[in-house]
């Protein structure tokens, strides 16, 4: 994700927003490390993300780990093991956050 799609999704997402199926979060975790996931609610109020990504966010922004509790088996990637796959779960992340508001 380059700079500039970085500073349009914090435009534009707050830290809880419903929009259509599910909620959208984005929200800082400490001063570089940031959290975007797409989260749904089961029946009984609990929460899965489908997924959530941590950011690093400095010069570049990187991904650094993944978690799909939605999914059977849950699947965990972090940026050792498998950045190739993670770089593809945040591209695919983005675009659905910025699909949501018409933003692509």
């Amino acid at each position: 994700m380059d700079k500039k799609t970085w500073q349009l999704l914090n435009e534009n997402f707050n830290e809880f927003e419903f929009i259509e199926m599910g909620y959208y979060r984005l929200r800082q975790i400490d001063e570089n490390r940031y959290e975007m996931a797409y989260i749904l609610l089961g029946p009984c109020g609990d929460k899965t993300y489908h997924p959530q990504i941590t950011l690093d966010v400095g010069d570049e922004i990187q991904p650094l780990k993944f978690i799909d509790t939605e999914v059977v088996p849950n699947v965990r990637l972090s940026s050792e093991e498998e950045p190739e796959k993670l770089q593809q779960a945040l591209e695919k992340l983005v675009d659905k956050f910025l699909g949501a508001k018409g933003l692509l």
